[in-house]
């Protein structure tokens, strides 16, 4: 009899071992917190790229638990650059960061959107009456000629440089680049996009990993990458 009882105990024991052991390497994924501003968004690769020092890039899956500031459901397509963000993320071997949650916006009575509600504020106070001042004598000389022509030479003094590199990520209106390092440069209705074959084309065709090259400015801080000419490369 005390032979089936500990055959019994040792069938259940090799049962049960391989369970607890896939139990305790499930509870060692270590999830990750995670603050920034958005840099840029892609819909198609389920991506957020987050701004800082080096851009870090983020995959979405359909586990993603994705919120607004308010803690509502949410979508990748509601995110917006510049905007917070926050949440948690695994990392895997290969240094790959899958999210496990994300809130696209501050937080519903933080300090961020506190301060984000006070610089929209003034925007919408309505405009003061206007005032009228006494006319000026015909005879005054003109003095509108100055300023236009002051901004024509400062537009002429833009200085254009060039960039090639790897499409890291596509957002909305602007594409992560990988070249010495990840840059971000913004796309304007004026910016000239063409394929590998110089045919016209626009931002939505292209895709991380693409090849291209190009021209941009930056403003005066050096914040702001504003793309001229993109073309695709083969």
């Amino acid at each position: 009899m005390k032979s089936h009882i500990y055959a019994f105990l040792c069938l259940f024991l090799a049962l049960a071992m391989p369970v607890f052991g896939q139990d305790a390497t499930a509870a060692k994924v270590k999830k990750l917190p995670f603050h920034g501003k958005i840099e840029a968004v892609d819909t198609s690769a389920q991506t957020i790229t987050l701004s800082g020092k080096s851009a870090r890039v983020f995959h979405l899956t359909p586990e993603t638990k994705i919120t607004d500031g308010a803690g509502a459901p949410s979508t990748l397509a509601a995110a917006t650059v510049g905007e917070d963000v926050g949440g948690s993320y695994t990392k895997d071997a290969a240094g790959t960061m899958t999210l496990y949650s994300v809130r696209f916006g501050a937080k519903t009575g933080s300090k961020a959107a506190t301060a984000t509600a006070a610089t929209v504020a003034p925007a919408v106070a309505p405009a003061p009456a206007p005032v009228h001042a006494p006319a000026v004598a015909s005879s005054a000389p003109a003095v509108t000629a100055a300023p236009a022509a002051a901004t024509t030479e400062a537009a002429a003094k833009v200085k254009k440089q060039t960039f090639s590199g790897t499409v890291v990520s596509v957002g909305a209106d602007s594409l992560v680049v990988h070249g010495k390092a990840d840059q971000t440069f913004t796309i304007t209705p004026t910016t000239k996009i063409t394929d590998a074959a110089g045919t016209a084309s626009t931002l939505a065709a292209i895709t991380a990993g693409a090849k291209v090259t190009g021209s941009y400015s930056k403003s005066a801080d050096g914040t702001v990458l504003t793309v001229y000419t993109l073309k695709v490369k083969k």
